[in-house]
This record gives structure tokens, C-alpha cells and sequence, in this order.
């Protein structure tokens, strides 16, 4: 049925920007242009197949509210090039594992008191937002120090923790983005900072917790990084990407930019100075683990809390529709054709 699809759309005589329509006419959205250049599809093109994507898993699962949303559903549809069978598969595994790990309490039940003493061997965390209003991740590898992070936990732990962070990215982080910026934010600008990455980042203890991470986030929350940014790259590293990266499809290249060494100017190029770490050129001195940004704004998290309770089906005022400049949330402008994330 997909093939049948996307068989058609590339009869499509392709357009300008500036001349490009949809069936009935009416010219394509700058948010359109950018889903058909990304995926081959407009975004109401997009729509159906998410429609159908959640009718299939329906005849087989029931969805908890938040899974019945077609911007979690996006995300997994894109991940599998919107083949709707590999879609849903990769649903239905996500929710399996779900269960096992007990993702949906695991933020509140793991109780991490040894949080301050690993992040001082495992530095990551996010730092407020891009020029956009996207959320920034920042990663030091080459300050990972297993040897350390094992004297006060486990690796079982710390996968644990990992998890309980991507469902505060999901749950807090992109919608209180999401909200502020009054568009779709889920995806995130990702600094990741190679400074004293070497032979044993790449090998051992550090190589198995990374590699363990990166294939949850793969297998299990797809589609969540705009734009990486990689600082202080090794010149072996530079030589290794600059052979291998066209062996990578388009879009995945332009996901990924090797910053130069004097890379202040380009990172302020996407991210303000009072948002990005002093550390790294900006004017920000906040400590990473504090992780700054509108998910630490009391008035952002209410608004977040309000729709989150709407989506559960509880009932809410009709001031809670609303945020405090009288503006419907920005859930609610995405469905009715606010500015989605398309890449």
C-alpha cells in the first residue's frame, strides 16, 4: 500500500520552492517544502500515513494517550522511512521494552543519590536552548572515567539513568521547549565535545556504556537529534569522518557538522551567547549538571503539566487551555498547523 504511495509521488513533476503546491493549489508551507526535501512527502501526507500508522497499532494494542499523539508516532514513522509495517513493528518493540525497564515510572522510582559524583565522570546534560528554541545537549566523552564511575555504581545503574533522562527529554524538556517557543522543539542540538577523546574512549569500559547507550536511543527513541555539533574533533577523527561521511545518506550528513578549531563563532551562528556555556565561548556560567533552560521555569512546566493532564483526559479549565498571554498552548497550534519539526 506504502509502494503504491510513494510510487506516485515520484511522478510528481517537481517544483521551484517558490512554485510548489499542493493537490488543491495552494502554495506549500516553508514547514512543508522542508518535510517533501527531507522525507518525499508533505506533511498532510505525513498525516494519513500517521493516521494509519495508529489504526494498525490499535487492532493490536491498547495506547496510553501520549502514544495515540502523532507526534510521538512521527517520530517513529520517519525512523523507518514511513513504511508503515517497519513503523509499527518498531512501536510495538519500543513498548515491550518499555514495560521491561518500567520507563514510564523509572524517572521518579530510581532514587540516584550518586548523581553529583557521576556527573563529575560522566559529563552530559542539557544547556538551555538554540537560537531556535530547540534544547542543547551537551556530551564530554574524553571525560568519561569508568574506572572512577564504578567505584560508586553499576553499569546497570547508570543505563538506568540514561533512560530516566530521555523520558525527562520527552515528558519535560521537549514540550516545555516546545511550548516556549510556541512550534514543535522535540529535537535537540547535540555539542558533542571530543577534547581528550582517545584509544581508550574507543575501546574497553567507555566504548561498552556508550555503546549501550547509543543503541537504546537508536532502537528506542528515534528521531530526537536535529543537528549535531561536533568541537575539539582529533585530526584522526577529521580524517576518518571526512572518508566516511559519504558513504552516509544526505540528510544524515547535513545532521552532522565538524566544527574548526576556533569553533566559538560557529557555535554562536546557533546558539545565543546568554544560552551557550561559557566553556565554550558563550556568556553562560551555570554549571552543566544544573542544566538550565524553560524546563527549570515554574509558569513553562505548569502549562506543561495542564496539557499533559488534558491528554490523560482529565478535565481542565477553561483558563488551563490557555497560556498567560491568552494563547492556545502550543500543542494545540500544532495541530491546528503551527510549524512542526520536520528534520
Amino acid at each position: 500500500m506504502f509502494s503504491d504511495f510513494t510510487s506516485k509521488l515520484k511522478g510528481l513533476v517537481v517544483q521551484s520552492p517558490e512554485e510548489e503546491e499542493d493537490v488543491s493549489g495552494v502554495p506549500l508551507s516553508q514547514e512543508d517544502r522542508e518535510c517533501r526535501a527531507d522525507w518525499g512527502v508533505t506533511l498532510e501526507q505525513e498525516n494519513v500515513l500517521l493516521v494509519q500508522l495508529r489504526d494498525e497499532l490499535l487492532l493490536e494494542v491498547a495506547l496510553a494517550p501520549e502514544w495515540k499523539d502523532l507526534e510521538c508516532l512521527r517520530r517513529y514513522l520517519r525512523a523507518r522511512k514511513h513504511d508503515i509495517l517497519k513503523a509499527k513493528e518498531m512501536v510495538l518493540k519500543t513498548l515491550k521494552w518499555r514495560e521491561s525497564v518500567k520507563a514510564d515510572t523509572i524517572a521518579t522510582d530510581l532514587n540516584f543519590t550518586e548523581k553529583n559524583e557521576f556527573h563529575k565522570h560522566y559529563p552530559e546534560g542539557f544547556f538551555c536552548t538554540d537560537r531556535d528554541g530547540r534544547p542543547v545537549y551537551i556530551q564530554q566523552p574524553g571525560n568519561i572515567d569508568t574506572d572512577e564511575l564504578w567505584k560508586f555504581t553499576t553499569l546497570d545503574r547508570a543505563i538506568q539513568y540514561h533512560i530516566s533522562q530521555q523520558e525527562k527529554y520527552v515528558k519535560k524538556i521537549g514540550p516545555a521547549c516546545t511550548i516556549k517557543a510556541g512550534k514543535q522543539r522535540y529535537q535537540s542540538v547535540v555539542i558533542m565535545d571530543m577534547d581528550g577523546v582517545g584509544v581508550s574512549t574507543l575501546t574497553g569500559e567507555v566504548r561498552n556504556i556508550m555503546g549501550k547507550i547509543m543503541a537504546i536511543d537508536q532502537d528506542y527513541y528515534p528521531e530526537l537529534m536535529h543537528k549535531a555539533l561536533i568541537i575539539n574533533a582529533p585530526t584522526t577523527f577529521r580524517v576518518i569522518w571526512s572518508m566516511i561521511k559519504y558513504l552516509l545518506d544526505s540528510r544524515t550528513q547535513s545532521k552532522i557538522e565538524v566544527l574548526p578549531v576556533d569553533y566559538e563563532a560557529e557555535l554562536l551562528k546557533y546558539i545565543a551567547p546568554e544560552n551557550l556555556m561559557a566553556q565554550y565561548g558563550g556568556k553562560n556560567k551555570t554549571p552543566l549538571i544544573e542544566e538550565p533552560g524553560p524546563w527549570q521555569d515554574p509558569e513553562v512546566m505548569q502549562r506543561v503539566e495542564r496539557w499533559q493532564a488534558e491528554m490523560r483526559g482529565e478535565k481542565a479549565s477553561a483558563e488551563d487551555n490557555t497560556n498567560v498571554n491568552g494563547e492556545v498552548v502550543a500543542k494545540e497550534m500544532v495541530a491546528k498547523g503551527v510549524e512542526v519539526e520536520t528534520a
